[in-house]
This record gives C-alpha cells, structure tokens and sequence, in this order.
C-alpha cells in the first residue's frame, strides 16, 4: 500500500499509526458525552471532563515538545500509544471520578506525544528528499479516513449493545496500534542527530527568537480560525437558519471524503508547479479560498448552497493543512523539530478556540439584527485581511532578499 502512495516505509508506518489511533479516537469522541452519563456522572463532571480531555489533547504537545527532542522518535510513537491505550482501558474499568479525569490527562499526553514524534518523523525525512508536502498531504488522508468510518463505528457500537464496551475496545485498538508499530519499526532507521545536554527553556527561547517562525504562527492561527467555522459556526448557523441539523452529517461526509479522493491530486500539482520556498503562496491560496467559501454562503438563501461552500472549504483545507506542516518542517532546527511542532499546537490550539468564540460571537450579533448572511461576509473579510497581511509581508521579505543579493553582486 506504500508504493499505492508513492511513498516510502517509512512513511506508510506512520500513517498507519494515525490511521489506527485516530480510528480509536473518533470512534470515542462524537459519544464520549453520552458513555459517561451512562456511567451515572452528571452534567457537570461530564462538561469538565470533556474540558480535560480536550485541554490535555490539545496542550500536551505544547508542554512535551523540548522534553521530547532529545529521544528517539521510535520510543516516543511506541511509548504514546501504549500509554493511552491502558488509559482508555482503565477507563472502561473503573468509575472513579478523579481516576478518570487522570486517565483522560494520561490519554491526551500520550497521544500528543504520539502525533509530535509522528510528525518529527516525517518533517525529517522530508527534509532529506524534499517531499515533505506530500507526505503531510498523505498523513491527512489516512487521518480522514479516520474520520469517516471512526463515528460509524462508535454510533454502531452505542446503538447495539456495547456501550459498556467502548473505552475498553477504543484502548484495545491503541493497543494493537502500539503492536503493529512495534513490529514495523523493527527494521526502520528514522533516527536524527540529536542536541547535546538539554534546556527546557532554552530549547523553547531559540524557537521564540526565530522571526520567521514566531511570523508564521500568527497566520497559522488565522488559517485555523476559519478552519473553526466548519465545526462550530457551521451547525450553529444551519440550526437558527434552515432548522436542518438532521442533515449536517451530510455536510462533514462530504468534507471527508473530498480530502480522501483528491488531496494527494491537489498536493501533486502544488508539488509540480509551486517552486520550492514559495510556500506563502499556498497560504494566500488557502485564505483567498477560505474568504470565497464564506462568501458563497451568502450567495442564496438555501441550505444546499452550504454544500458548494464545503466544496470551497475543503479545497482551502487540503491546500493549507499539509503547508502549515511542511513550512515547519522547513523552518525547525533539526534537532529541535518536536519543539518547533510543539508551538505549533499551541498556535492552532489558539487560532481554533478564537474561530470558535468570535465566529460563534459575530453569528449571535447579526442573528439578533435579523441579518444572518452578514455573517458569513464578516468572516469572509477577516481571511481577506490575513490576505492582505501575508501579501504585504511576502513583498517586503522579497524586496529584502533582493536588496541582499544586489549587496553580495556589488562586494
């Protein structure tokens, strides 16, 4: 199946690492809610529940990455897995609260730092053969697979007797995935020169100095503020809008599997006709299509006007998702590619949880002043901006290197 992708061993195992894990997680997310009021916990302590499990997932990188930098990248994937598999299975076991609420701390630093060493793996033998976009591009595939066919799975299981069963057959999958893994890796070198000696603060003060790379964060943020939409402002809107939500699955199925059939396409001819180091071009290409999709929401009152913004959208995700990590696979020191990934969590983490309020926010402000199509022209002109912004900084750095090299001529 590797050579299906055209990409090398040691990529194809990692996908596989996320495929299977992601499978495990979806599988559990869309009805982690319901499993844990059946379990007798009240609304309450399953909202701060929910909070810690998204919390740990989406911190834990932030707080691994300079820890992390300086093990092997196979110990860490190994290491991840099989530590949030018999958290997931402990789970299933036990109805302590304060245990699950450790659990779900242990779950969401161990699949962190599964998905930072993954990531590290790739960013570095990308760097060795310059094919770091489409092996992020064939990492997003595997992933929305996942994500097609993990819900299914989990609702099957809810629905037909086996809810007491879910935690535990989520952990048995990370389990397996460490397995697999394990024996796959047998025989693959993806190792890198590591930093000697070790600073926390050290490690994390070198990427803060990094202009480029502290640049690159604020529009990685926006890029996963419009990203948010999709999943927040969205539903919300089709809701108050059309009253249509029996029909939102539609919408994310189509989103799903757009990614799975044409990624690796749109990835090709990025790869064919983008020189290399002109990755900002991708993002004002992803922003100006993450501003059309908006805007196309406006363009007539119907429900199924929304799936030609999905179309849009998802266009704009599989041409940004992939960048953003090759551009850090390009900027990050090579014994430090965990911390540079690491922020870089951090930056989406931000970008999404702003894309969720304030898009939730402006749809709330123009819902009460009868105007709901304002809201998706408000959005719309805040990509144009990032737009504009970006523009601007490309021009200037362009007009520097130019300056640069008429100096180097001159001497």
């Amino acid at each position: 199946m590797g050579k299906l992708f055209k990409i090398p061993y040691s990529v194809f195992v990692i996908c596989i690492d996320y495929l299977i894990i992601h499978f495990g997680y979806f599988s559990t997310l869309p009805i982690f809610a319901i499993l844990l009021t059946q379990k007798d916990y009240t609304v309450d302590q399953v909202a701060i529940a929910a909070f810690v499990f998204i919390a740990a997932l989406r911190s834990g990188r932030f707080f691994l990455g300079p820890f992390l930098d300086g093990i092997q990248p196979k110990t860490i994937i190994i290491t991840g897995v099989f530590f949030a598999g018999f958290s997931f299975l402990l789970i299933g076991f036990v109805n302590s609260y304060p245990l699950l609420l450790l659990c779900l701390c242990l779950i969401g630093l161990g699949q962190s730092a599964n998905g930072l060493a993954g990531k590290s793996v790739l960013s570095t033998l990308g760097s060795r053969d310059g094919n770091a976009l489409q092996y992020f591009s064939t990492l997003n595939v595997f992933v929305n697979i996942s994500a097609v066919f993990g819900p299914l799975f989990g609702t099957y299981l809810l629905t037909n007797g086996y809810q007491d069963h879910v935690f535990q057959i989520t952990g048995a999958f990370y389990v397996f995935t460490g397995i697999i893994i394990l024996f796959l890796f047998r025989k693959v070198d993806i190792s890198e020169s590591q930093a000697a000696g070790f600073s926390f603060f050290k490690r994390y003060k070198t990427v803060l100095t990094d202009r480029k790379y502290v640049q690159f964060l604020f529009f990685n943020a926006v890029g996963w503020f419009c990203y948010a939409q999709l999943f927040m402002a969205l539903p919300y809107f089709v809701s108050l809008r059309y009253g249509m939500e029996n029909k939102m699955g539609l919408l994310y199925v189509l989103n799903a599997v757009l990614i799975i059939a044409f990624q690796m396409v749109v990835s090709s001819l990025i790869k064919k006709h983008l020189p290399a180091g002109k990755e900002n071009t991708l993002l004002l290409f992803a922003y100006m299509l993450f501003g059309l999709s908006f805007l196309s929401a406006t363009a007539y009152p119907s429900f199924y006007v929304l799936f030609g913004t999905v179309i849009l959208f998802t266009l704009a995700e599989m041409i940004f998702t992939p960048s953003v990590d090759t551009i850090v696979s390009n900027l990050a020191k090579s014994d430090q590619r965990m911390t540079y990934f690491s922020f870089l969590g951090l930056s989406t983490a931000i970008g999404e949880g702003l894309g969720s309020f304030v898009g939730l926010k402006i749809l709330d402000f123009w819902n009460t002043r009868g105007h709901f199509e304002l809201f998706w022209a408000s959005i719309a002109m805040i990509a144009g901006i990032a737009c504009v912004l970006l523009w601007m900084m490309t021009l200037r750095r362009s007009s520097h290197v130019a300056k640069d090299n008429v100096k180097s001529m001159e001497q």
